[in-house]
């Protein structure tokens, strides 16, 4: 182990050794008996040494959102409120007619999320893109030519927007998706529509567009619909119409035959079995054209007409299911792509409401088909039994009975006919009356002010992140920082006074030691003890020894060489032994061989002038290489380099205060002391003030 010995000054004005802070924070602990609260005055005390980190903080994040508020895009917002009636009008008062025709067992809050939904229906978004040719819109369907600023440019469209490709078509409804807002207000009938747009103007039309687009769909689809249905049942009454006036005719002719005009059938059995079956057969008629007619639509697959004729069924529940997963599928499809687990988890869900809608058409489809075959079969039986009643009539009384016969048939297919005729008028009033009513509370206005960026609420958001930044980062920075800067972070850690008046700053370093051999193997003994607690079995270390009257006391011991030039020089200058090489050879696992010790002195003295000021000039340097002996002259900072005109010297509280050392070597240690003392006297250090010291602090 090299021996050296360490020289200090002692000021009141205080100072501090480098030393690693979670050594001196464990010591601290012991020290408090394991109190470890930090009080508030801890905190605010670090946050007032580093409130440089908060202000930059603060700054850059202020900066950040004021650029991102000059460079954001203006959007507008255009906004309708509509009041929606999902049960239609009943100004006319049509009672169980409308009521037959009603939306198939679902609660209001149902019907209306349900309309909620057309508005955002991507078939009407494509309406509307389609009537404003939005494809074309700069605000709308353009891109910055620059990525937050610049022209818009658009991209080329085609003369019929029909002719959109798949991929353009899906680009342009995502947008549209992304900047429509359709949402009802609570407790009311009523929905806001919003729709924002760099374009103030396209804004309002798109807006207005829309509720006239979902106006028109409503009324036309549900109209259409129930149409179709009386397209196929105008044809059944074209085809009794014509059996009705074939009846007619024979009756006609009949009567002219037979010369009869009128009877009495009340006493005549046969007659009136004839004419209850008669009545039967018009009943069973007329329920297997309404039940034939139900079979028709059943056929057609139209949920919505499925659900009007089976108010009953899960139908619309389901509808409202796979409008919603087919919503969230476009969404997450634009967003995340097809192979997406979220994608994949829509798809197979939206699978499953398609599967259960099939099976329930398919069982609404086999129950009408069911109840027609049913009433078909009770036709056609009674038909087979009227039509033997009626020969027997004949048989009877030819001429009597057939006219009654075809007098009944007459009557019969005039009151179907009519009644039937009665209902198709009603359908297709009460087709558009079932649609459902739209009332425009408010239509868009045009915007004036931009709702992006909200300028206030960026800059406020900005400050109060900064400065949450600011303080994370204050404490991470004191987390991080192992190192005290004064005694009184010594203190406040251990608890105790460090120096009551007095901090030690080295100042020179001088090899070999001055003590007797009997001090000298206390200090070993202490040593040896700190080595062997610490296991420093295969490694270089460097240890400080405090020397009182009571005996040696070790004050630090570590795995490293020891600084200011006692490992690098004062130890090989001294003994002959590289203690550089030794500590990488231990490193590499080598074991060094034994050194060939020589006994001569050195030593290094740093400059202390006793003061602090800015220089004007450094004296005397050159002449330091005229006295034997010199190794080293270092006349500079660590910390602010080469002493030159303009150096602020500051008082000596730390090692980093230095300004410059000297370093000579002797044959021995007195003489080594004597050639640094000399020259660190003939170095010259003058002020701007016009005070002049030696480097050892005389006045000169």
């Amino acid at each position: 182990m090299a021996e050296e010995e360490t020289r200090v000054i002692s000021a009141t004005r205080g100072g501090s050794q480098r030393r690693e802070l979670g050594m001196m924070r464990e010591a601290g602990a012991a020290g408090d008996q394991g109190e470890s609260e930090i009080s508030l005055s801890d905190l605010i005390r670090v946050l007032r040494r580093r409130k440089h980190i908060i202000l930059i903080s603060v700054a850059v994040v202020l900066l950040l959102g004021a650029l991102y508020c000059a460079l954001k895009t203006r959007r507008y917002e255009a906004t309708a409120d509509l009041a929606i009636n999902p049960e239609g009008s009943d100004a006319l008062d049509m009672g169980d007619i409308t009521a037959s025709l009603g939306g198939g067992g679902l609660g209001f809050d149902q019907k209306l999320e349900t309309q909620v939904r057309i508005l955002k229906s991507d078939s009407l978004a494509w309406t509307v893109m389609s009537g404003l040719r939005l494809d074309r819109e700069p605000a709308f369907a353009g891109y910055h030519k620059w990525i937050f600023w610049g022209p818009y440019i658009v991209p080329g469209a085609p003369a019929n927007i029909e002719q959109t490709s798949p991929e353009r078509r899906n680009q342009l409804l995502a947008g549209f998706r992304q900047t429509l807002t359709v949402q009802t207000i609570a407790r009311t009938q009523a929905v806001e529509i919003t729709f924002r747009s760099p374009s103030a103007t396209l804004a309002r039309e798109i807006v207005n567009h829309l509720v006239t687009a979902y106006t028109e769909r409503t009324f036309m689809t549900r109209y259409n619909d129930t149409m179709k249905a009386s397209d196929w049942l105008s044809g059944q009454l074209v085809q009794l119409k014509s059996a009705i006036e074939k009846s007619q005719s024979q009756l006609a002719r009949l009567q002219r035959q037979t010369g009869i005009f009128g009877s009495d059938e009340n006493d005549n059995l046969v007659l009136s079995r004839l004419n209850d079956l008669s009545k039967e057969l018009t009943d069973a008629e007329a329920d297997r054209i309404v039940k034939e007619a139900k079979y028709r639509i059943a056929k057609s697959g139209n949920p919505e007409l499925l659900g009007n004729i089976v108010p009953d069924s899960v139908l619309p529940v389901l509808r409202g299911q796979q409008a919603d997963l087919k919503t969230q599928l476009a969404q997450a499809n634009a967003e995340y792509g097809p192979r997406y687990p979220k994608v994949i988890q829509l798809n197979d869900q939206l699978a499953e409401v398609e599967e259960s809608l099939k099976t329930e058409i398919a069982n609404i489809q086999e129950r009408f088909h069911t109840d027609y075959e049913a009433s078909a079969g009770a036709e056609r039986e009674l038909r087979s039994a009227f039509d033997a009643q009626k020969q027997q009539a004949l048989n009877m009384s030819e001429g009597l009975d057939q006219y009654g016969i075809l007098k009944r048939e007459v009557e019969s297919g005039n009151d179907l006919y009519e009644d039937l005729l009665k209902k198709l008028k009603e359908a297709g009033v009460v087709a558009s009356l079932k649609a459902a009513t739209v009332d425009v509370i408010d239509p868009a206005t045009l915007p004036t002010r931009p709702v992006e960026p909200d300028v206030p609420l960026v800059l406020a958001l900005s400050l109060l992140l900064g400065l949450a930044a600011g303080v994370a980062c204050t404490f991470a920075a004191e987390n991080l920082d192992n190192l005290i800067r004064s005694s009184e972070e010594v203190e406040i850690l251990t608890g105790v006074p460090l120096f009551p008046g007095v901090s030690p700053v080295e100042v020179g370093h001088c090899q070999p030691s001055r003590h007797a051999r009997l001090r000298e193997q206390t200090i070993y003994s202490a040593v040896q003890a700190g080595v062997k607690a610490l296991d420093l079995t295969w490694c270089a270390f460097h240890a400080e020894v405090k020397v009182s009257p009571t005996g040696a006391q070790l004050i630090e011991i570590g795995a490293r060489l020891g600084g200011d030039r006692i490992s690098t020089h004062l130890t090989p200058l001294s003994t002959g032994v590289n203690l550089v090489r030794v500590a990488i050879l231990l490193a590499l696992g080598e074991r060094p061989a034994s050194p060939c010790l020589w006994k001569r002195a050195a030593c290094v003295r740093y400059f202390d002038v006793q003061r602090a000021g800015t220089l004007r000039a450094v004296h005397g340097l050159g002449k330091l290489y005229e006295i034997p002996g010199v190794e080293v002259i270092y006349p500079a900072s660590e910390r602010d380099g080469c002493l030159r005109e303009g150096f602020a010297i500051r008082e000596i509280r730390s090692s980093l205060d230095r300004y410059g050392h000297l370093l000579y070597s002797a044959a021995t240690r007195t003489e080594a002391i004597a050639r640094c003392e000399l020259a660190a006297s003939r170095v010259h250090f003058e002020f701007e003030d016009g005070d002049c010291r030696n480097g050892v602090g005389k006045v000169w």
